[in-house]
């Protein structure tokens, strides 16, 4: 017996589609808003991931340029430094570096 014609759409090709047109259901509301979710809650992630990143590259360029400009670094200097994860925080002790005498002066304890 041959296949019923329908007046919906017909069926998606790849698997991506397949699944969208799946969470279109009114049946898989509550699916669908996992999915949101997870989605929502993965690019949060991704961007405390990227926040962290120019985090972590600016106490490098930090470290690099006060090793250049200061002739002594404490030990403590970059334990301290670890501790800070507020960019503007980081891009103000950044730009100091070339204006002070000592790590003592950029204030971190």
């Amino acid at each position: 017996m041959p296949p019923k014609k329908s007046d919906s759409k017909p069926p998606p090709e790849d698997e991506e589609e397949r699944f969208t047109a799946e969470l279109e259901r009114e049946s898989n509301k509550e699916v669908h808003e996992m999915v949101v979710t997870w989605e929502q809650a993965l690019e949060a992630s991704r961007a405390e991931g990227r926040v962290e990143g120019k985090a972590e590259a600016t106490r490098t360029a930090i470290m690099r340029l006060a090793r250049r400009c200061l002739p002594d670094i404490a030990p403590s200097f970059e334990e301290k430094l670890r501790t800070i994860g507020d960019l503007d925080r980081l891009y103000e002790i950044l730009e100091r570096v070339p204006d002070v005498s000592s790590t003592e002066d950029l204030g971190l304890d």
